[in-house]
Order: structure tokens, then sequence, then C-alpha cells
């Protein structure tokens, strides 16, 4: 079963039955949904993603790269190259769970929280977590801009229940993850896109915790030797096949090409047991999906 892990609902972009009519074509089974946390965002060129994602894997560097993604106007917008995005301080979980119910054996739903916007993040998360397809929490402490330790509150029920954290850190104190994971030992994480912006840092930091997983989503930020180096490092048990979807590289018709990361993984790791073992085994194991 090919699960895609982390996929963003925006209708505007992609409607439910356009992705499932290509989840089918690529032989996708499951799609995780995720509310969109901000609307269409415009691209770097290849050489500049490039240049950041080298800088990003380097302790020496990593700072460079900061400006061109985490500065904010007073209205909340992130200005990135391409010009101000808005943030939604409060993505629309309930879309997501409409989408859910209406295709429950293609769509599971993550709930997500931010414990700076209006509605309470523990209300928000029992709102959703008896859902039948509710799989887990995702939180950005990147751009909502608080440190990881403010989803306490989440993390003591998530470790409660077994449900996952799916996590998108960002730099500095928003990045700081092993505070939330030393006070939640039993609680299982997902950090996002290959733990952008720190990497092997954090896969060094995390290699002895089993609860800690990665998930391999996002052509912007992962590759195929980031691919090949987290994977060789952790494990296939430990990492995660997601698009990112519908953000990312389009088909001939100018659709998110559902196929890519996919792709990346079939030509990447050749060994049928570890392609169903990032493809959607791990996920599995780790929501508990049967």
């Amino acid at each position: 079963m090919i699960i895609d892990s982390h996929f963003h609902l925006a209708p505007e972009e992609i409607t439910t039955r356009q992705i499932i009519a290509a989840m089918d074509e690529h032989g996708i089974r499951k799609t995780a949904l995720i509310a969109k946390i901000c609307g269409p965002i415009e691209e770097p060129g290849q050489g500049l993603l490039s240049l950041m994602r080298f800088a990003m894997q380097r302790a020496m560097t990593r700072h460079l790269v900061k400006p061109f993604v985490s500065r904010f106007t007073e209205q909340g917008e992130v200005k990135l190259p391409g010009g101000a995005v808005p943030i939604d301080p409060d993505p629309d979980n309930e879309a997501v769970f409409e989408a859910v119910g209406a295709y429950p054996n293609r769509f599971l739903g993550w709930a997500f929280v931010n414990p700076h916007g209006i509605r309470s993040p523990l209300k928000e998360l029992t709102r959703w977590e008896a859902h039948p397809g509710f799989i887990g929490a995702k939180a950005h402490p990147f751009w909502h801009r608080y440190p990881p330790m403010a989803l306490a509150s989440v993390a003591a029920r998530l470790e409660q229940t077994g449900s996952p954290l799916l996590i998108h850190l960002g730099f500095g104190k928003h990045g700081k993850l092993k505070p939330l994971v030393e006070a939640f030992p039993r609680m299982n994480v997902i950090v996002a896109h290959a733990g952008v912006p720190y990497y092997q840092h954090l896969w060094r930091e995390f290699k002895e915790n089993k609860n800690i997983y990665f998930d391999l989503s996002a052509n912007a930020f992962v590759t195929p030797t980031i691919m090949k180096q987290v994977v060789e490092f952790l494990g296939p048990e430990r990492c995660i096949f997601g698009t990112d979807g519908p953000f990312g590289p389009k088909n001939t018709e100018g659709f998110f090409d559902h196929g890519y990361m996919m792709g990346l993984i079939e030509k990447t790791f050749p060994d049928e047991g570890v392609q169903r073992q990032l493809l959607g085994g791990t996920f599995r194991e780790v929501t508990g999906l049967m």
C-alpha cells in the first residue's frame, strides 16, 4: 500500500477528485491531507534552491539562508524570493476532514494546530481525533513562529493516545525540537522534509531515538542525494514518503506531478523491500494503519 503522508488540501490548485485520479494513475492508495498554511508559492529557480540546500546542510553557512525564508511583514506575511505570502494562523481543518469523510477509503487527515492561533491547539486536536480518518497533529513552528515546546499540551495528548506529530521546524528557537521530545519521550514525531533546515544535525541528534522519523517530502528540500543520506544513516524504517503536494513540480498538463517524489524513491532505492518500507510501510507502523 503506497501512502502519500504529506499533501496540502488546496482546492483552487487541485480538487479532491483530481487528487484521486492522480493517485490512481500512480498507484497511490491513500493520501494524508493537511490544511494549507498559505496560498500559492512561486518556487525559486533550481540554482537558488540548490545553493540554499547546500548552505543549510552546513552549520557555518546555515544562517545565510534564514533571511531568504524567515522574514515577516507586520501583517504576518512571509517574505520569500518570489514575494510576500500571507500565512493563515488557523488552517482549515474542517475542509480537510470534510474531504476525508467524503472519501474515507482514499484520504486520511492531519489536524493542524497552532499555539499562536485563535483556536486552542488542544481543543482543535481533540475536536478531530475521534474522526475515523484522523491520524495525528500537524504543526509548523517555522512560519507560525513559536518554539516547539509551545506544543506541550498537544504533545501530552498525542503521547496519551499514541498518535504522531508531524512538524515543520524553523531556524533557531523555532527549530529546537529536543526539549519537546525529552519532555514527551513516548510521542512519535515525524520531522518534515528530511529535517530542513538542519538535516544531518537532526539525524545525528536523534539517531538513537526510535520515536523520531523523517518524511522525504518536497522536491525543494529533498533531493535524491539527501534521500540516500538520511535513509542510509537512519534506515528505511525511520523514513517516510510524502510529496508536499500541490506545491512542487508540475506535469505536462500543468497540475502537480504526484509521481515525481515517488519516482525519485524508486530510482534512488532499487531494492523493492526498501521501496515498500519507504512508500508506506513506515507510515503504517507509525500511525497504526492496517
